[in-house]
Protein backbone atom coordinates (compact mmCIF):
# COMPACT_ATOMS: atom_id res chain seq x y z
CA UNK A 1 0.00 0.00 0.00
CA UNK A 2 1.55 3.54 -1.34
CA UNK A 3 1.53 6.73 0.94
CA UNK A 4 -1.22 8.06 -0.56
CA UNK A 5 -3.34 5.52 -0.03
CA UNK A 6 -2.63 5.08 3.06
CA UNK A 7 -2.73 8.95 4.22
CA UNK A 8 -6.29 8.65 2.35
CA UNK A 9 -7.78 5.96 4.24
CA UNK A 10 -6.41 7.23 7.40
CA UNK A 11 -8.05 10.88 6.72
CA UNK A 12 -11.51 8.79 5.82
CA UNK A 13 -10.69 6.62 9.29
CA UNK A 14 -10.40 10.16 11.11
CA UNK A 15 -13.10 11.35 9.70
CA UNK A 16 -15.62 8.16 10.60
CA UNK A 17 -14.32 8.21 13.99
CA UNK A 18 -15.39 12.53 14.43
CA UNK A 19 -18.88 11.81 12.79
CA UNK A 20 -19.56 8.65 15.21
CA UNK A 21 -18.25 11.36 18.32
CA UNK A 22 -20.89 14.16 17.07
CA UNK A 23 -23.27 11.13 16.82
CA UNK A 24 -22.81 9.99 20.36
CA UNK A 25 -22.63 13.97 21.81
CA UNK A 26 -25.10 15.22 24.30
CA UNK A 27 -25.79 18.37 23.70
CA UNK A 28 -26.42 21.43 26.24
CA UNK A 29 -29.25 23.57 24.78
CA UNK A 30 -30.07 26.81 25.24
CA UNK A 31 -32.16 28.30 22.33
CA UNK A 32 -32.98 31.96 23.00
CA UNK A 33 -30.15 33.90 22.25
CA UNK A 34 -29.74 36.63 24.68
CA UNK A 35 -29.70 40.70 23.73
CA UNK A 36 -26.86 42.98 23.30
CA UNK A 37 -26.68 46.62 22.97
CA UNK A 38 -26.10 47.22 19.10
CA UNK A 39 -26.28 43.80 17.15
CA UNK A 40 -28.71 43.94 14.34
CA UNK A 41 -30.58 41.27 13.12
CA UNK A 42 -32.63 40.75 9.86
CA UNK A 43 -35.64 39.41 10.26
CA UNK A 44 -38.20 37.95 8.09
CA UNK A 45 -41.23 36.72 9.16
CA UNK A 46 -44.89 35.64 7.55
CA UNK A 47 -48.04 34.73 9.62
CA UNK A 48 -51.89 33.69 9.15
CA UNK A 49 -54.77 32.64 11.04
CA UNK A 50 -57.99 32.04 10.28
CA UNK A 51 -60.65 31.79 13.17
CA UNK A 52 -64.38 30.56 12.83
CA UNK A 53 -66.97 30.94 15.96
CA UNK A 54 -70.56 30.57 16.09
CA UNK A 55 -73.00 30.31 19.41
CA UNK A 56 -76.31 28.56 18.99
CA UNK A 57 -79.13 27.90 21.34
CA UNK A 58 -81.37 25.46 19.36
CA UNK A 59 -82.01 26.80 15.99
CA UNK A 60 -81.24 30.54 17.40
CA UNK A 61 -77.69 31.84 16.55
CA UNK A 62 -76.62 34.32 19.28
CA UNK A 63 -73.34 35.41 17.79
CA UNK A 64 -70.69 34.27 14.67
CA UNK A 65 -68.20 35.92 13.75
CA UNK A 66 -64.92 34.84 11.56
CA UNK A 67 -61.92 36.49 10.61
CA UNK A 68 -58.43 36.25 8.73
CA UNK A 69 -55.40 38.46 10.35
CA UNK A 70 -51.99 37.82 8.65
CA UNK A 71 -48.89 39.80 8.22
CA UNK A 72 -45.74 39.86 6.30
CA UNK A 73 -42.91 42.02 7.67
CA UNK A 74 -39.38 42.33 6.45
CA UNK A 75 -36.90 44.82 8.48
CA UNK A 76 -33.64 45.04 10.83
CA UNK A 77 -33.94 44.92 14.52
CA UNK A 78 -31.25 46.72 16.15
CA UNK A 79 -31.33 46.82 20.18
CA UNK A 80 -30.57 49.92 21.75
CA UNK A 81 -31.10 48.86 25.63
CA UNK A 82 -30.82 45.74 27.92
CA UNK A 83 -31.85 45.31 31.47
CA UNK A 84 -30.51 41.82 32.21
CA UNK A 85 -31.27 39.29 30.00
CA UNK A 86 -34.49 41.28 28.45
CA UNK A 87 -34.52 44.20 25.61
CA UNK A 88 -35.95 47.29 27.24
CA UNK A 89 -35.11 49.42 23.69
CA UNK A 90 -34.95 48.88 20.15
CA UNK A 91 -35.62 49.97 16.74
CA UNK A 92 -37.26 48.54 13.56
CA UNK A 93 -36.32 49.61 10.20
CA UNK A 94 -39.19 48.03 8.11
CA UNK A 95 -39.09 47.12 4.65
CA UNK A 96 -42.14 45.57 3.98
CA UNK A 97 -44.78 45.77 6.30
CA UNK A 98 -48.56 44.46 4.98
CA UNK A 99 -51.54 42.23 5.40
CA UNK A 100 -53.88 40.43 3.18
CA UNK A 101 -57.14 42.23 2.35
CA UNK A 102 -59.87 40.73 0.20
CA UNK A 103 -56.53 38.54 -1.43
CA UNK A 104 -54.40 41.20 -2.55
CA UNK A 105 -51.26 42.14 -0.17
CA UNK A 106 -51.59 45.68 1.24
CA UNK A 107 -49.02 47.75 2.67
CA UNK A 108 -49.21 48.93 6.80
CA UNK A 109 -48.59 52.96 6.67
CA UNK A 110 -45.27 52.13 8.53
CA UNK A 111 -43.92 50.26 5.56
CA UNK A 112 -40.58 52.05 4.49
CA UNK A 113 -40.28 53.36 8.26
CA UNK A 114 -37.65 53.33 11.10
CA UNK A 115 -39.82 52.62 14.67
CA UNK A 116 -38.83 53.14 17.80
CA UNK A 117 -39.63 51.39 21.06
CA UNK A 118 -39.13 51.01 24.61
CA UNK A 119 -40.76 49.19 27.79
CA UNK A 120 -42.22 51.73 29.97
CA UNK A 121 -42.14 50.96 34.04
CA UNK A 122 -45.27 48.36 33.59
CA UNK A 123 -43.49 46.14 31.13
CA UNK A 124 -45.83 47.32 27.94
CA UNK A 125 -43.85 48.56 25.18
CA UNK A 126 -44.05 52.21 23.39
CA UNK A 127 -43.38 52.77 19.67
CA UNK A 128 -42.87 55.75 17.63
CA UNK A 129 -42.27 56.59 13.93
CA UNK A 130 -38.83 58.23 13.39
CA UNK A 131 -40.63 60.69 10.85
CA UNK A 132 -43.14 61.84 13.46
CA UNK A 133 -46.29 60.35 11.95
CA UNK A 134 -48.53 59.06 14.38
CA UNK A 135 -49.67 55.05 14.43
CA UNK A 136 -53.29 54.01 14.26
CA UNK A 137 -54.48 51.33 16.65
CA UNK A 138 -54.54 48.94 13.91
CA UNK A 139 -50.89 49.60 12.69
CA UNK A 140 -49.86 49.38 16.53
CA UNK A 141 -51.56 46.08 16.84
CA UNK A 142 -49.87 44.94 13.81
CA UNK A 143 -46.21 46.68 14.63
CA UNK A 144 -46.58 44.52 18.02
CA UNK A 145 -47.38 41.51 15.91
CA UNK A 146 -44.39 41.89 13.80
CA UNK A 147 -42.06 42.68 16.80
CA UNK A 148 -43.48 40.13 19.13
CA UNK A 149 -43.53 43.06 21.68
CA UNK A 150 -47.43 42.48 22.47
CA UNK A 151 -47.35 43.37 26.08
CA UNK A 152 -46.12 43.51 29.79
CA UNK A 153 -45.22 39.66 30.58
CA UNK A 154 -46.50 38.18 33.74
CA UNK A 155 -44.25 37.49 36.45
CA UNK A 156 -44.05 33.74 36.22
CA UNK A 157 -44.61 34.00 32.09
CA UNK A 158 -41.63 31.86 30.42
CA UNK A 159 -40.03 33.21 27.08
CA UNK A 160 -40.72 30.24 24.44
CA UNK A 161 -37.48 29.13 24.03
CA UNK A 162 -36.36 28.44 27.90
CA UNK A 163 -39.91 26.59 28.13
CA UNK A 164 -38.51 24.07 24.93
CA UNK A 165 -35.13 24.36 26.18
CA UNK A 166 -34.42 20.20 27.95
CA UNK A 167 -33.78 20.14 31.39
CA UNK A 168 -30.22 18.31 30.69
CA UNK A 169 -28.14 17.69 27.64
CA UNK A 170 -29.31 15.42 24.71
CA UNK A 171 -28.24 13.23 21.60
CA UNK A 172 -29.48 13.18 18.18
CA UNK A 173 -32.74 11.34 17.85
CA UNK A 174 -33.12 11.50 21.64
CA UNK A 175 -36.77 13.42 22.86
CA UNK A 176 -37.99 15.53 25.86
CA UNK A 177 -41.44 16.71 27.34
CA UNK A 178 -41.59 20.41 28.45
CA UNK A 179 -43.96 21.57 30.79
CA UNK A 180 -47.25 21.75 29.88
CA UNK A 181 -48.65 24.61 31.99
CA UNK A 182 -45.26 26.38 31.31
CA UNK A 183 -45.87 26.43 27.44
CA UNK A 184 -49.57 27.01 27.84
CA UNK A 185 -48.61 30.44 29.91
CA UNK A 186 -45.97 31.14 27.26
CA UNK A 187 -48.78 31.03 24.29
CA UNK A 188 -51.62 32.61 26.36
CA UNK A 189 -50.66 34.01 29.49
CA UNK A 190 -53.83 33.92 31.74
CA UNK A 191 -55.97 33.18 29.24
CA UNK A 192 -55.06 29.74 28.03
CA UNK A 193 -55.52 26.74 30.67
CA UNK A 194 -54.86 23.46 29.86
CA UNK A 195 -55.60 19.60 31.29
CA UNK A 196 -51.99 18.84 31.46
CA UNK A 197 -52.83 14.97 32.28
CA UNK A 198 -55.06 15.48 29.05
CA UNK A 199 -52.32 17.24 27.21
CA UNK A 200 -49.21 15.92 24.67
CA UNK A 201 -45.71 17.66 24.64
CA UNK A 202 -43.15 16.40 22.18
CA UNK A 203 -39.82 18.04 21.00
CA UNK A 204 -37.22 15.69 19.25
CA UNK A 205 -33.43 16.28 18.34
CA UNK A 206 -33.40 15.92 14.81
CA UNK A 207 -29.93 16.75 14.13
CA UNK A 208 -27.08 19.10 14.36
CA UNK A 209 -23.88 20.49 12.43
CA UNK A 210 -21.77 22.91 13.29
CA UNK A 211 -21.21 26.30 11.19
CA UNK A 212 -18.35 28.00 11.34
CA UNK A 213 -17.87 26.52 14.42
CA UNK A 214 -21.34 27.29 16.02
CA UNK A 215 -23.55 23.93 16.20
CA UNK A 216 -27.10 24.39 14.88
CA UNK A 217 -29.81 21.84 15.94
CA UNK A 218 -32.94 21.02 13.92
CA UNK A 219 -35.77 20.45 16.30
CA UNK A 220 -39.01 18.65 15.97
CA UNK A 221 -41.44 19.88 18.14
CA UNK A 222 -45.17 18.25 18.44
CA UNK A 223 -47.63 19.82 20.83
CA UNK A 224 -51.41 18.77 22.20
CA UNK A 225 -53.26 21.04 24.34
CA UNK A 226 -56.42 19.61 25.98
CA UNK A 227 -58.31 23.03 26.38
CA UNK A 228 -61.32 22.51 28.81
CA UNK A 229 -62.62 26.32 28.18
CA UNK A 230 -61.79 29.64 27.55
CA UNK A 231 -62.42 31.76 30.75
CA UNK A 232 -65.53 33.02 31.18
CA UNK A 233 -66.55 29.90 29.06
CA UNK A 234 -66.34 26.21 29.75
CA UNK A 235 -66.92 23.13 27.55
CA UNK A 236 -68.53 20.41 28.48
CA UNK A 237 -65.68 18.17 26.94
CA UNK A 238 -62.18 19.78 26.15
CA UNK A 239 -61.02 21.17 22.31
CA UNK A 240 -57.29 20.11 21.68
CA UNK A 241 -55.25 22.65 20.25
CA UNK A 242 -52.29 20.80 17.84
CA UNK A 243 -48.82 22.86 17.31
CA UNK A 244 -46.86 21.66 15.48
CA UNK A 245 -42.81 23.33 14.90
CA UNK A 246 -39.68 22.65 12.83
CA UNK A 247 -36.95 25.10 14.57
CA UNK A 248 -33.51 25.59 13.22
CA UNK A 249 -31.36 27.44 15.35
CA UNK A 250 -27.68 27.95 17.39
CA UNK A 251 -28.19 25.71 20.22
CA UNK A 252 -25.08 27.05 22.04
CA UNK A 253 -27.17 30.17 22.63
CA UNK A 254 -23.87 32.80 21.30
CA UNK A 255 -26.18 33.44 17.97
CA UNK A 256 -29.69 34.98 17.46
CA UNK A 257 -29.67 33.27 13.98
CA UNK A 258 -32.40 30.66 13.41
CA UNK A 259 -35.89 29.43 11.74
CA UNK A 260 -39.30 28.61 12.89
CA UNK A 261 -41.83 27.24 10.82
CA UNK A 262 -45.23 26.31 12.72
CA UNK A 263 -48.69 25.20 12.46
CA UNK A 264 -51.52 25.47 14.82
CA UNK A 265 -55.33 24.18 14.36
CA UNK A 266 -58.23 23.96 16.72
CA UNK A 267 -61.60 22.78 15.75
CA UNK A 268 -64.81 21.28 16.87
CA UNK A 269 -68.45 21.82 18.58
CA UNK A 270 -68.91 21.85 21.79
CA UNK A 271 -71.54 22.27 24.43
CA UNK A 272 -70.42 25.42 27.04
CA UNK A 273 -71.63 27.03 29.94
CA UNK A 274 -70.91 31.06 30.78
CA UNK A 275 -70.64 32.24 34.58
CA UNK A 276 -70.98 35.89 35.07
CA UNK A 277 -71.86 36.11 39.06
CA UNK A 278 -74.91 34.22 39.64
CA UNK A 279 -76.30 34.07 35.99
CA UNK A 280 -75.39 31.37 34.55
CA UNK A 281 -75.95 30.55 29.66
CA UNK A 282 -75.64 27.72 28.39
CA UNK A 283 -75.22 27.15 24.52
CA UNK A 284 -73.15 25.39 21.62
CA UNK A 285 -70.23 26.75 20.87
CA UNK A 286 -68.48 25.65 17.19
CA UNK A 287 -64.88 26.91 17.11
CA UNK A 288 -62.40 27.06 14.52
CA UNK A 289 -58.85 27.43 13.90
CA UNK A 290 -56.12 26.97 11.13
CA UNK A 291 -52.59 29.34 10.88
CA UNK A 292 -49.32 29.09 10.00
CA UNK A 293 -46.31 30.88 10.99
CA UNK A 294 -43.05 31.69 9.63
CA UNK A 295 -40.18 33.09 10.54
CA UNK A 296 -36.24 33.26 9.73
CA UNK A 297 -33.48 35.54 11.74
CA UNK A 298 -29.86 36.28 11.47
CA UNK A 299 -27.41 38.61 12.08
CA UNK A 300 -26.68 41.80 9.99
CA UNK A 301 -23.47 42.74 8.34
Amino acid sequence: MNRIVLVSLLGLVLSAAAFAEDADKAWDMSLESKPKVGEKVEVIKKNRMKTVMKMTQGEKVLKEDAKTESGSYEFTAETRAVDGDEETAAKWTFRKASREEGGKDVAWGFEGKTIEGKAGEGGDWEFTCTDGTALTAAELKAVKDATGKKGAKLKDEPDMGEVLRPGKPVKVGETWSPDIDAIAKSFGGENLSVDAEDSKAVCTLKSVEMRDGVPYGRIAVELDLSVPGFPPVEFDEPLHFVIAMELEACIDGTLPDGLMKGTMTLKGTRGATMRRGEQVVTFDMELGMEGTVTEARWRAK
